[in-house]
């Protein structure tokens, strides 16, 4: 019955259930679209022909967890992107890249993720025309609890090209700014996550969950203070 519908009618329902049940899906392979497409459509074979709907508005709505990486070339860093991104039928809109790195009390770190990162975006913008979202999902370890830190971790000093020195903080408003300035129109969120050893205990609350923080017109350092910000509140304890 739903091949009968209008084509755009049903795209725009399946749009609206990947949103309800598929919001993240894991660019692993090749397969992994048309997986995503078959899950959100059922293993009725009466469903074969909406697969190409389904794979579209999976690629419309879906934000997709890629692995990037960033070769350097006489021409600035390259980013590679997964080998079966190219074959994709129609423009990725939704975009999640995850970076992840250490923050560390007693020695300097030089946090070349965020620097090649931010070198490679506009390489990364470039080869994805399309694209509408930029989901940036910071997993950072600490290798001490957060009250060693006296405030937020992201103070904490880290190095900076051969001999200069700077804070995480500075380090990732860059990144922040550079996709900003790479395309202007790009709607850009980010997402802080803590990573210790010892349990999480929040004060008279459970576990924080990550979560997004939209920059929109904000600036940099004011995304960045505003995701930390639930975390600064809560501390860790061992056992």
């Amino acid at each position: 019955m739903a091949e009968k519908l209008p084509k755009e009618l049903v795209l725009q329902i399946l749009e609206y259930m990947v949103l309800d049940t598929m919001n993240h899906v894991y660019l692993q392979d090749d397969a992994s679209i048309n997986a995503a497409a078959r899950r959100l459509l059922g293993e009725s074979p009466a469903t074969d022909v909406l697969l190409p709907l389904s794979v579209q508005a999976v690629l419309e709505q879906s934000i997709l967890h890629i692995d990037v990486e960033f070769q350097r070339t006489e021409y600035g860093r390259l980013a590679l992107l997964p080998s079966s991104m190219p074959a994709l039928p129609h423009p990725v809109r939704k975009v999640l890249l995850t970076l992840d790195f250490e923050i560390p009390i007693g020695r300097q770190k030089y946090p070349s993720i965020i620097y090649t990162t931010k070198a490679g975006m506009p390489s990364l913008l470039s080869q994805l025309q399309g694209l509408r979202t930029l989901h940036i999902l910071l997993n950072i370890e600490l290798t001490r609890p957060p009250w060693d830190h006296r405030g937020s971790a992201l103070d904490v000093g880290c190095r900076k090209g051969f001999s200069g020195t700077t804070t995480f903080r500075c380090a990732i408003e860059e990144l922040l700014e550079a996709a900003r300035i790479e395309r202007p129109a790009l709607e850009i969120f980010l997402e802080i996550k803590y990573i210790y050893e010892g349990t999480w205990r929040g004060s008279y609350e459970p576990p924080p969950e990550t979560y997004n923080v939209a920059m929109g017109a904000m600036a940099a350092e004011a995304v960045l203070r505003e995701a930390d910000a639930k975390w600064s509140q809560c501390h860790f304890s061992q056992g």
